[in-house]
């Protein structure tokens, strides 16, 4: 599965083939594989709209859910629920307060750090960045 963006990682039509199977086995044992050019073709990979700069490299990550992790600081569920309460509003009227605050002071900070500190602890508990879809789960 990929991160929402894409419905596949990579073209399997008519069987896998000998790069695919090296680009898996390489994700399994590494948790991440840079992506080139090269690799592209050979494995037939989906590119994702928005990957518009082709000389900085791409890396995909293998995500473990549902699963405990191999040394869990803490299990995945539990820390996106706890980021999801620090950083989402309390309530609605919360929300529209903060949104009107940084539009009033040309300030989208006060919305955007808290995501960022999010996704620092994310990375710190978990041991790894947050795909796509986990930010989007959790603050949507």
């Amino acid at each position: 599965m990929c991160d929402g963006r894409t419905t596949q990682l990579f073209n399997t039509d008519g069987g896998t083939n000998v790069y695919q199977l090296e680009l898996l086995l390489k994700l399994l044992k590494e948790n991440s594989v840079d992506i080139t050019e090269e690799m592209y073709n050979n494995c037939r990979l989906t590119r994702v709209n928005d990957e518009t700069d082709n000389n900085k490299p791409k890396r995909i990550y293998l995500v473990l859910t549902n699963v405990e992790l191999e040394n869990p600081k803490d299990k995945l569920e539990d820390v996106m629920m706890d980021l999801e309460e620090k950083v989402n509003p309390k309530s609605v009227e919360d929300g529209l307060s903060k949104i009107v605050t940084a539009i009033q002071t040309n300030d989208p900070s006060m919305l955007l750090v808290p995501m960022q500190l999010g996704a620092k602890e994310f990375e710190e508990r978990v041991g790894r960045p947050m795909t796509y879809i986990e930010m989007r789960s959790m603050w949507g």
